[in-house]
């Protein structure tokens, strides 16, 4: 079953891609042959046969189709999400497994609740691993005071008061646990002025709004 795992800590759903070799964004399991991923880093870096992904449990598997939004916007980071499919299925385990997909009639929690950053590396280690993240309300983080304008309806917020950092930028999951007791992917971290700005942790993150692309998810 989706979204179900011992200790949630261990994001048996997190995944890494690379590219030649070289770590290249992240990915969430949503089926044994199913990653879910943002566009902007899959657009940059053309080649199925260059890509390979790498389970939590350390084993790479090659890729078979990569499926970005057809209208993946890199300037306004909008329509930012891709799936992978993978050459063959993989068997889930302790260590690896699929997060659910959000409902199309929740399509998302309230302003206030705590959701999760995913296992987001750029190299080895993590060092926002687990990070609890507050949504913020889609006019509160479309207010002058952060993007404006720039925040789609496709995009939501999120945002961690306590820590600075360039954490929101590489497809990071964004899930939250629900009162059925499943995981589910909420976003996918896909930019934010963090880096840009001091003090950084007054900004929000960005993630592209994973319900609102369920038709483009389940239609490849």
């Amino acid at each position: 079953a989706c979204g179900k795992t011992s200790d949630w800590r261990n994001f048996p759903w997190d995944v890494q891609l690379f590219f030649n070799s070289r770590f290249a964004a992240n990915g969430t399991i949503i089926g044994r042959r199913w990653i879910l991923t943002t566009a902007k880093q899959i657009v940059t870096a053309q080649g199925v046969p260059k890509w390979t992904i790498r389970y939590s449990d350390g084993v790479f598997h090659s890729v078979g189709i990569i499926a970005v939004h057809s209208r993946f916007n890199a300037s306004m980071h909008d329509y930012n999400v891709a799936v992978v499919e993978l050459s063959k299925a993989v068997p889930f385990s302790d260590a690896v497994s699929a997060v659910c997909l959000p409902h199309a009639t929740r399509p998302a929690p309230a302003a206030g609740k705590v959701c999760y950053l995913g296992n987001g590396t750029y190299s080895t280690s993590s060092a926002w691993y687990g990070l609890p993240l507050g949504i913020l309300s889609q006019s509160d983080c479309a207010s002058a005071q952060f993007y404006g304008s720039t925040v789609s309806s496709r995009m939501l917020c999120a945002q961690n008061i306590e820590h600075s950092g360039c954490w929101a930028n590489s497809a990071q999951s964004l899930v939250c646990r629900e009162e059925d007791d499943r995981w589910y992917v909420t976003g996918l971290a896909s930019w934010g002025n963090q880096c840009n700005y001091l003090p950084a942790r007054a900004y929000p993150g960005v993630f592209t709004r994973v319900y609102k692309f369920l038709g483009f998810i389940e239609g490849i």
